[in-house]
């Protein structure tokens, strides 16, 4: 059940109200376009139990249904686009074959669903924007499973999540702008393991209207963040974090600009741990940009939990282009999980440890693009070390992915893929090193992709792809060989 009950639901209501108003008074003269496609496909694998000691080897049809609409008017715009995979593998099917999973928690479809909605409120002062997402995610990484669309251990979590928000902006002559916004979001998900959760935001800030060498702004965040009932019906302490900046930079020139800032913490949260929930802070860094293409940020300071390090690059060139960033912050699972609304370009999901308070995520993201005349190269990698709040617990995630495109001469389209990614617990902070690695898991992947566009309507694509886990014991080391067959048909 989400928290918040009766107010939760007035809330939502009276939100929803406002919305359909909004999407009413634009829809009339507003521009539309849609469109929709079917997927029919058959899968063969070799291990539909995902075990090493009862391989058996099973055929999975499935139908994906997709589609998109999106309208665009003069004070308004809406795009949703989405499609739902339902697959035939039932739970009675998987217990005749002897597999082992938690199947009261298992579901026969997989969600992939985006939703926008801009809206002018009052003209040159407030707008709003309503995000939503349904999707899949592992329950926990240290399972066999988890990242499978046909869900067939149990291991796999479809969740729902909206946030509505209000944006205030508006100029005051050449004086001071004047930037404010309240979010309201909230999660559901399938699985009993990953509590439902919703968070109240809000951001406020005042700068400089005009541009010039000196940037300053005064800003201010409070964050709120609730957790349903866990499996004893309890319920935890609200996590609420709170902080006010005063924001500085200089440009010296094109090149060269300082930034940094000062500033308070105020933090509550539950926890186990001795040590600072809040404080003073502060961030003092450097940006060089030799030319248009090249950005080099790099700067440090100190926050409650101490240093904070941080490096950006970017990189783009004719035919490639790089990006590396570096940083300590605090999140929370959900948006790990979920890939936080509006706050990632990606649909890839981060492995986390399961928390329901602030985590500190120390994390190093790489990536490379290459794209030449008849191929594009793409390499990117991640590595994640999460200290969970409440009680100091400790997980690294690691992975790295390749994908090739070469141009083949033919109507046909090539592509490869290759993955590899670890999730290795570190025990608790204060502790004794962590002796047992039996949840230490480490998994490879590699695929080849083959497709064929016969017209504006008709497709066809043929896929393999090969998974090798090393779960640390026998219930989650497995190997899987998959070979899927897709017509795509657009309506």
């Amino acid at each position: 059940m989400c928290p918040g009950g009766r107010q939760s639901r007035q809330l939502n209501a009276a939100l929803a109200a406002v919305i359909a108003s909004c999407m009413t008074s634009a829809a009339s003269a507003a521009e539309w376009s849609t469109r929709a496609n079917v997927a029919p496909s058959v899968t063969y694998t070799d291990n539909v139990c995902l075990t090493s000691s009862n391989k058996k080897s099973d055929w999975v049809g499935t139908l994906t249904p997709s589609g998109a609409v999106s309208a665009k008017g003069r004070k308004a715009s809406l795009n949703v686009s989405g499609s739902v995979q339902l697959n035939s593998l039932t739970n009675s099917a998987l217990k005749s074959k002897g597999c082992n999973g938690l199947y009261d928690d298992r579901e026969q479809y997989s969600p992939e669903i985006r939703a926008a909605l801009n809206t002018v409120l009052i003209d040159n002062w407030m707008n709003l924007e309503v995000l939503g997402k349904a999707d899949q995610n592992e329950v926990t990484s240290r399972v066999s499973g988890g990242g499978d669309d046909l869900n067939r251990t149990g291991n796999t979590n479809t969740y729902y999540r909206y946030s509505i928000t209000p944006k205030i902006n508006r100029r005051f002559k050449d004086w001071v702008n004047l930037s404010a916004s309240y979010t309201w979001d909230e999660q559901f998900n399938s699985n009993s393991a990953v509590r439902d959760s919703n968070r109240h935001k809000v951001n406020m800030k005042l700068s400089n209207a005009t541009p010039s060498k000196w940037t300053r702004s005064i800003q201010g965040r409070y964050t709120r963040v609730q957790y349903g009932e866990n499996f004893n019906g309890l319920s935890r302490k609200d996590t609420e974090l709170a902080n006010a900046r005063l924001n500085l930079a200089y440009r010296f020139s094109r090149r060269w600009a300082v930034n940094g800032y000062i500033g308070e913490e105020w933090n509550e949260y539950q926890t186990t741990l001795n040590g600072d929930k809040d404080g003073s802070a502060w961030d003092l860094g450097v940006q060089w940009t030799p030319t248009q293409r090249t950005s080099i940020s790099v700067g440090s300071g100190d926050r409650f939990f101490g240093s904070t390090p941080r490096v950006n690059i970017q990189h783009t060139h004719r035919r490639h282009r790089f990006s590396a960033n570096y940083r300590k912050e605090v999140t929370f699972e959900r948006d790990l999980r979920t890939d936080d609304l509006g706050g990632f370009e990606d649909n890839i999901d981060n492995p986390s440890v399961l928390s329901n308070g602030p985590i500190l995520d120390e994390r190093l993201a790489m990536g490379w693009v290459y794209t030449g005349r008849r191929s594009t190269l793409s390499v990117n990698g991640n590595y994640s070390e999460q200290t969970r709040s409440e009680d100091g617990e400790q997980s690294v995630f690691k992975n790295i992915n390749v994908n090739f495109s070469p141009q083949i001469p033919s109507a046909f389209s090539l592509s490869f893929l290759a993955g590899w990614n670890e999730d290795e617990p570190r025990g608790r902070i204060d502790e004794l090193p962590q002796f047992d690695d039996s949840s230490k898991s480490e998994s490879w992947n590699f695929g080849i992709s083959l497709a064929r566009q016969f017209n504006n309507r008709i497709g066809l694509s043929l896929n393999w792809m090969h998974t090798l886990r090393d779960g640390n014991n026998e219930f989650n080391d497995y190997s899987e060989n998959r070979v899927t067959a897709t017509l795509g048909i657009a309506l």
